[in-house]
């Protein structure tokens, strides 16, 4: 592959010299779901690309390999077009939305890091559609099961942080850095909600 051309949501931004930025990009492409680029001058206010690299935005890329060789998760290849397609900024009106969307970008970074499989994209898109307007703990819980699904790893959605199994009685918050659920008196999560969970996985 000597360029891709195609939607990608943009996972992480590092500032690169004085006025270019490396880029990691998820895509929706089978054989390359993370992509690493160079965006040179997006940092100059004339640039025409600066505001198609945000993230929490569905943007579209053309970008350029230095060879069809290239793996694009270790060379760096060149941005060469960018354009914003659509903005999540409902994510940015609630700290919380904001650090949900955050910690499952991480996710989503390490997943593509290790296996190319076009459903991050999927999931990552939709969870941010769902950050913007639902409830941002349901979201996050939802994207990070499917997220560990697609990558080939198990979620425990019959026993709770402490190993006591999940009863229909009680209701639940989830812990993302554990991946597991605690029970609480009001929690975010009621028997429905779990049962429904368990049909996603």
């Amino acid at each position: 592959m000597e360029y891709y051309k195609g939607p990608g949501l943009v996972l992480r931004r590092t500032n690169y010299g004085e006025a270019d930025r490396i880029i990691e990009i998820l895509t929706p492409n089978p054989e390359h779901s993370k992509i690493r680029a160079l965006a040179r001058g997006v940092r100059k206010d004339k640039s025409k690309q600066k505001g198609g690299i945000e993230i929490l935005a569905e943007n579209e890329f053309t970008i350029r390999f230095s060879t069809k060789t290239a793996d694009p998760k270790s060379s760096l290849a060149i941005l060469t077009s960018a354009r914003m397609i659509k903005f999540y900024g409902g994510i940015l009106t609630s700290v919380t939305r904001l650090a949900a969307a955050e910690r499952l970008l991480k996710i989503a970074s390490r997943a593509a890091e290790e296996i190319d499989n076009p459903e991050f994209y999927r999931i990552l898109k939709e969870a941010f559609a769902e950050l913007e307007q639902g409830d941002p703990e349901r979201a996050e819980a939802w994207a990070t099961m499917q997220f560990y699904a697609a990558s080939g790893q198990d979620i425990d959605l019959y026993q709770d942080v402490i190993g006591r199994p999940l009863v229909l009685e009680a209701r639940y918050d989830w812990l993302p850095d554990q991946r597991a659920f605690k029970r609480e008196d009001a929690g975010a999560f009621t028997p429905k909600d779990i049962q429904y969970l368990r049909t996603l996985v």
